[in-house]
């Protein structure tokens, strides 16, 4: 019994292609602490509403990657 639908891309399926998943949100997790710590330092220069708006949303991404950083390698281990 499989997790995907017929003839799927493996990418799709759950515990397959858990390595290169696990990559991917590696990357993003670096792109949103990036985004967000720039977002942080222009928000602590400028005391602009917007910026701290982006250091949440930022901050929210950076939580939501965590996640699937830990549930990818848990699925590797």
């Amino acid at each position: 019994m499989s997790d995907c639908f017929p003839d799927p891309d493996p990418v799709f399926c759950a515990k397959q292609q858990e390595e290169f998943k696990l990559g991917v949100h590696l990357g993003l997790f670096g792109l949103a602490m990036t985004c967000g710590l720039y977002n942080l330092g222009a928000y602590i220069a400028r005391r602009e509403t917007h910026l701290a708006l982006n250091v949440g949303i930022y901050g929210g991404v950076v939580a939501w990657e965590v996640d699937q950083i830990r549930r990818h390698a848990q699925a590797i281990l």
